[in-house]
């Protein structure tokens, strides 16, 4: 069996935490020719929505670039002020309706 590998693509772009920025941000084009540099990485964990904002062709990408999606990751989480009280278990209905939009 051989092993493949793959990255999330949310560490490849704009990182930061509540004290410091890690990375700069980059646009999906960048973070994709970014992790077709990485020795072994033959496929991407991408974040929805913020990897498929904007007008570039993702499968398109991808393909010239020779990787895969290993795995779709749905961001629900904090980093978004309208998750900020939780999403699926938001106390407001009108969150959750819209999270479960997402999904």
């Amino acid at each position: 069996m051989k092993r493949m590998y793959s990255v999330i693509t949310g560490f490849l772009g704009g990182l930061s935490d509540r004290f410091v920025n890690y990375h700069s941000p980059k646009d999906i084009t960048q973070i994709l020719q970014t992790a077709s540099q990485i020795k072994g990485c033959t496929g991407v964990e991408m974040v929805y929505p913020q990897d498929f904002q904007g007008s570039a062709n993702i499968e398109e990408l991808l393909d010239g670039l020779g990787l895969g999606v290993s795995s779709l990751n749905l961001n629900l989480k904090s980093e978004q002020p309208k998750w900020r009280y939780g999403s699926l278990t938001c106390p407001d209905p009108a969150v959750r309706k819209e999270a479960v939009k997402y999904l």
